[in-house]
Parts: C-alpha cells; structure tokens; sequence
C-alpha cells in the first residue's frame, strides 16, 4: 500500500496532461444580414413586433464584429447575386474568427449598421453540438402621413406623427460546419457560415 499514493499522484499527473493537451476547436464566422426590397408586395405578413424592453439584445455587452470578407467566400457569392437582383439591399456583412467554447463562456458578437438601423448580437458556442444564437432587429422609422394619408403603425391603426416598425429575428439554433444557415424573415434575412479554421488550438 506504500506505493498508493505514488500511483494517486501519477494518475492525477496523467490526468492533468490530458486535460491541458485538450485543444480548443477555431472557427471563421461570417454571416450576411439582408433585406428584401420587395415590402410593397409582403401586405401583412411582415411579422412587425413590438420591442420588449426587459429583452432587447445585450449590445451593451458585446464587442464588435469582424471586418473584411475575402472574394473567394461562398457567401460573398451570394452577397453578389442578390443585389444583381435589384430586390435586395445588403445590411451588413461581417467576418471574424472565435474559439468555440461552452455558452456560459461565449462573448457576444454586436452585428449594427446605423444608416440601416440594424442593431443586435450573435452568439456562437460549442454544447454537444454547434449553436448560432441571433437577436437583431430592423428598425423602420415611418414619418407623418401627408396630406392627410394613412400611416400604419405596427399596431396596424392610423398613426399621426414618428412611428417605427420593427422586425426581429431572434434564434437560437444548431448550425453545421461549412453548411450555409438561413435564418427567414420576410422583411430581412440572415445567412450564416462557420468554417472550422484549424484542428486546434491551444
């Protein structure tokens, strides 16, 4: 029995060099944030939303997104192919490398443009299984009715004066390595990719 503490030790030691030689996976994320330009021709069926204030995205809280997306990248391809279009507007598009770790330990990516009034986060994490977590939302601005017009507000009533719409997409949901995730709105859209940039990382 002398030697169990000897053998406890060497396990532990084994144990812990497992542990540290665990190497945590890296991804490129990128995604698209777009619009449909065809809204004349959605009647109802925008999904306006009311704002929530006790659960508006952490933007607060989370950092920015990345910034240049190469020619090569297959969403770009699509990027292009939209706007060739002409029913669509591109929003945002962003491009950035994280390591893929629990939820609990996952930062917040803040995905805004100003001039669009897009606002809002995207949280990527590793569970069992790949999770992309999107709160964004489009703001509208709609300005007095002229000459007496209606201007529907988001309640779908008359409104006088400033007004907004807003159209939110909030999900959370399992994404796969390199698949293209879209994520439907019928007023925007989001495309999402996560390429797995090398085995591991230290």
């Amino acid at each position: 029995m002398k030697y169990l503490p000897l053998l406890l030790a060497g396990l532990l030691f084994s144990s812990s060099a497992i542990a540290a030689s665990e190497k945590i996976p890296v991804y490129e994320v990128e995604i698209l944030v777009f619009k449909n330009m065809q809204i004349e021709d959605q009647g109802s069926e925008l999904w306006l939303q009311d704002i929530d204030p006790n659960n508006q995205p952490d933007v607060d809280n989370a950092s920015p997104a990345g910034g240049g997306v190469p020619a090569e990248s297959e969403i770009r391809k699509i990027s292009d192919k939209l706007l060739a279009s002409g029913d669509y507007t591109i929003i945002s598009h962003k491009r950035w490398i994280q390591d893929a770790i629990p939820k609990t330990e996952a930062k917040l990516i803040r995905i805004a443009n100003g001039e669009e009034k897009l606002d809002g986060t995207v949280l990527f994490y590793k569970g069992r299984f790949l999770h992309v977590n999107l709160n964004l939302v489009l703001t509208e601005e709609l300005m007095a009715a002229e000459n007496g017009g209606d201007n529907k507000g988001m309640d779908g009533n008359t409104s006088f004066g400033n007004t907004a719409n807003y159209f939110i997409i909030k999900e959370n949901r399992r994404v796969r390595s390199a698949a293209l995730n879209y994520f439907d709105h019928p007023r925007f859209g989001v495309i999402v990719q996560v390429n797995k940039v090398n085995a591991s990382k230290h």
